[in-house]
């Protein structure tokens, strides 16, 4: 079986042919993200999608990305195999869905929106169109988690008799506050700064 957030699918490793990402956002967090993979010796950034094309234009430019478009155009490449999705989680799952539907793996950033039967749906669509889906919860796959699991699994530290955990972070002012950026927007992040921040001590 598939674990809850990995859908099976293409692979690409060394000596293959590389992955080519679409950035399907200008989100800050795409900063980021497209240096991350253009350094990466097995993928490219192919292209950049926003509702405003001038602005993917110029995060391009900014970028050193080759094309720039609207979301839907994006999906119709046939230079694209991965959409890389950072877009507010109250659409995300939408388009998580069309891009399984146009043949795109999926790496979308979290926090994953609606309930556990929701996204169990989004992971076996992308499992029937035969692409991978992966959350951006990076956490799972530190060395230091595994390094974790396995000294809780020997026993090595103890039973455990409470977790505590905490995500903080200075608001910079008082339109943050007022739904001045995505997190705080309910239109775009339904669970709000709960969703984004509190993703990481739960």
């Amino acid at each position: 079986s598939v674990p809850l957030g990995l859908a099976s699918g293409p692979s690409w490793c060394d000596g293959e042919p590389k992955a080519s990402f679409a950035i399907l956002s200008t989100a800050r967090i795409g900063d980021k993200v497209c240096p991350a993979i253009q350094a990466n010796a097995n993928a490219t950034v192919a292209a950049v999608a926003s509702r405003d094309k001038s602005k993917a234009q110029e995060w391009a430019l900014k970028h050193g990305v080759p094309v720039a478009c609207l979301y839907d155009e994006v999906l119709q490449r046939p230079d694209v195999d991965v959409v890389y999705c950072p877009l507010p989680s109250g659409i995300r799952n939408e388009w998580i869905k069309k891009a399984a539907a146009a043949g795109k793996s999926i790496y979308c950033e979290k926090p994953l929106w609606g309930s556990v039967s929701e996204v169990k749906d989004l992971i076996r669509k992308c499992e029937d169109a035969n692409v991978q889906f992966m959350d951006g919860t990076m956490w799972y796959h530190s060395p230091r988690t595994k390094e974790i699991e396995k000294r809780l699994k020997a026993k090595e530290i103890g039973n455990i008799l409470r977790v505590t955990a905490s995500m903080t972070f200075m608001y910079p002012d008082e339109e943050f506050l007022q739904g001045g950026d995505p997190r705080t927007d309910k239109s775009r992040e339904p669970m709000g700064c709960f969703g984004d921040q509190g993703w990481y001590p739960i």
